[in-house]
């Protein structure tokens, strides 16, 4: 046992004493102490500092701590951030599970022995004997029994350690359950970058001409007059731009962007018209914009949407402005994820430049198909004089339809 208390060590020969007359009816005893060679001899087998003192207690307490304090590291480390990808497929929780069972084995060790100690003692002051069975029920193995607290209501001086003990027990019994429920595991996007990607008309010089049938009559590539042809007669859904970019994960969030575009613009007329009959006229324009875009892709669903757009150019209906390429500049421009304000400086890639071929190939491909008359005979029905008026004309020819179209 630990202490301080030294006591002199002696043995005892107990012997049979028998005269010649019979035997004896007492026995009696002879005690020799030990010489001091031989104190000595076993005083240094049983007392170093590996024997009777509390090293392997301290060090069992510091190695409990010093485990309690990595757990506390490692999740504070990893507390909000990826699952780290360890090899042999070691996870996160498995490291918390053996940091959380050898702090345990180290201190249940140490309560043990002070609880073994705490035994002794309460021995050694006199007690009973069987008093000793109460408090093995203060083992690991049991934990903790009712009536060890029964029991320790009527210790004197030691109650307290022995209750504290058995507590701390219990607590080390419930250590694995809490340490496995403080983690919890969040499914959230993180950034992927350079895998994802969309297609924009950046500002670079837009060109898109091809060379018609003589000077002045320009029209568009094959390409972009399918494009014309399926913006006027295809539904447009919210995936219809899905084709132009590129998600692999099938969640992706873009930073905003820009590009050049078309933009339309209708008003509705009708009181600036001297007409037969009262039905409504609607008057529309298409023209060069820069548009800022918002777009997302959430569960293989692509959501883009306009948060702004700017029509500032040096456009002119002047004759010398004849054979120039139009500049569009935006009010503010993104360039790779940045935003910049003006004065722009030519490594921002702010002015978008269009031909001036590319403009006049497009009004000469729009403008038939924009031009057309619609009438009413037999029976009210109409009769549209080609298949784009008919859809220009929409479901009821009023403004929302002609507009929508547009758009």
């Amino acid at each position: 046992m630990h202490g301080k208390d030294e006591y002199r060590l002696s043995y005892v020969p107990l012997e049979d004493e028998r005269g010649d007359t019979g035997i004896n009816t007492q026995q009696q005893s002879r005690q020799r102490p030990l010489s001091s060679a031989e104190q000595a001899l076993l005083q240094s087998q049983i007392r170093g500092f590996w024997g009777s003192s509390w090293a392997f207690e301290i060090l069992g307490c510091l190695t409990s701590i010093a485990f309690l304090i990595a757990i506390i590291v490692v999740l504070f480390k990893y507390d909000g951030r990826p699952m780290p990808d360890w090899p042999y497929g070691i996870t996160l929780n498995a490291l918390v599970s053996v940091l959380s069972t050898v702090m345990k084995a180290t201190m249940a060790f140490v309560l043990t022995e002070c609880l073994a100690q705490l035994k002794w003692s309460w021995f050694h002051s006199g007690n009973k004997l069987s008093d000793l069975a109460i408090l093995d029920a203060a083992s690991p193995e049991v934990l903790l029994a009712p009536q060890l607290f029964y029991f320790t209501l009527c210790l004197a001086c030691d109650s307290h350690l022995v209750t504290f003990g058995c507590l701390v027990l219990v607590i080390a019994a419930a250590t694995d359950p809490f340490v496995q429920q403080v983690m919890a595991v969040k499914e959230r996007s993180i950034r992927a970058p350079g895998q994802a990607s969309i297609q924009v008309c950046n500002s670079s010089l837009y060109t898109d001409y091809g060379e018609g049938a003589g000077p002045g009559m320009n029209k568009v590539p094959l390409g972009t007059s399918g494009a014309i042809y399926s913006g006027i007669f295809q539904t447009q859904s919210e995936n219809s731009k899905s084709v132009m970019m590129n998600c692999p994960t099938g969640n992706c969030t873009y930073p905003p962007y820009q590009s050049l575009g078309f933009c339309s613009k209708c008003a509705n007329i009708t009181d600036l018209l001297t007409e037969s009959s009262p039905s409504p006229a609607t008057e529309c324009a298409l023209y060069f914009c820069i548009d800022t875009y918002q777009a997302s892709v959430r569960e293989g669903h692509f959501t883009e949407t306009r948060t702004a757009v700017s029509t500032a150019s040096n456009s002119s209906n002047s004759w010398k402005a004849a054979g120039k390429n139009i500049a569009l500049t935006p009010d503010f421009c993104y360039s790779n994820g940045t935003r910049h304000t003006k004065p722009y400086n030519e490594n921002q890639n702010c002015i978008y430049d269009v031909n001036w071929l590319s403009r006049i190939s497009m009004a000469n491909s729009l403008q038939p198909l924009l031009k057309g008359s619609a009438s009413r005979f037999v029976s009210n029905r109409p009769d549209f004089s080609s298949d784009t008026i008919e859809v220009l004309y929409g479901t009821y020819g009023n403004f929302n339809d002609i507009n929508s179209v547009f758009q």
